[in-house]
């Protein structure tokens, strides 16, 4: 008679996990069929597959469960001006007023002081002395009356106000349109436009604002930018 126990094998194929005479927990899982394809060992941690897709602005983790919170994705995208907010032309409106009276108080009063000094020269030495003084009057005043408001503007609207103090009463802001505060040279620019070409003809650069996608006037079109709306 043959001896059945000589055709059992003692010990396992090398390369396999000793048996326990159970099934593995993969195995049972699965109705005891083992998925070759992707075994598991005792002590192993469990495969891990792509979790679902996340809800709208979210992203989905590798390996994440259903139901398990979403993690916020990062934007990376530059922040631009918010949309809907473009200031109404009656708020620039009111604004440029309130820079306008300010700016002519000072200017006003810098001719003012011309004035006087010229006056006193007049009584002190005739004439002559009046049209010299007038004359340096006005090569002092002239450029000042055009530097200083060009300095005004520059230096607030390059400031984190953004905006003259016309603008900031009226709760106004002028940025780029990439939502950016302005360069001192897209300032300059934009006063310099504004100065001499949106105020000719009637003011039709200052009326584009009606008509544009963005509410911009001229110089806002020239030097790319935007006022809008303060935010709260």
């Amino acid at each position: 008679m043959v001896d059945l126990t000589l055709m059992q094998p003692d010990s396992q194929p090398t390369g396999y996990p000793p048996s326990s005479g159970h099934p593995d927990p993969y195995t049972a899982a699965h109705g005891g069929v083992q998925d070759f394809r992707n075994p598991t060992f005792p002590g192993s941690p469990p495969p891990t597959f792509p979790g679902p897709p996340g809800p709208q602005g979210y992203a989905a983790t590798p390996g994440a469960r259903s139901g398990a919170s979403p993690v916020r994705a990062q934007s990376t995208a530059p922040t631009g001006h918010p949309a809907g907010t473009y200031a109404p032309f009656h708020m620039r409106f009111f604004a440029m007023v309130i820079d306008g009276l300010l700016i002519g108080v000072v200017v006003g009063g810098l001719f003012m002081v011309g004035a006087i000094a010229a006056a006193i020269l007049g009584a002190a030495g005739g004439d002559t002395v009046v049209a010299v003084g007038g004359v340096l009057g006005l090569l002092v005043i002239a450029p000042l009356a055009i530097a200083g408001p060009a300095l005004y503007y520059m230096l607030l609207e390059t400031s984190p106000a953004q905006g003259t103090l016309g603008k900031q009463w009226m709760g106004l802001r002028v940025i780029r349109m990439d939502g950016h505060t302005l360069t001192k040279g897209q300032s300059l620019i934009r006063f310099a436009v504004r100065m001499f070409l949106s105020g000719a003809f009637l003011g039709v650069g200052y009326l584009l604002a009606l008509f544009t996608q963005h509410k911009q006037a001229l110089h806002d079109l020239i030097a790319n930018t935007v006022v809008v709306e303060r935010q709260p």
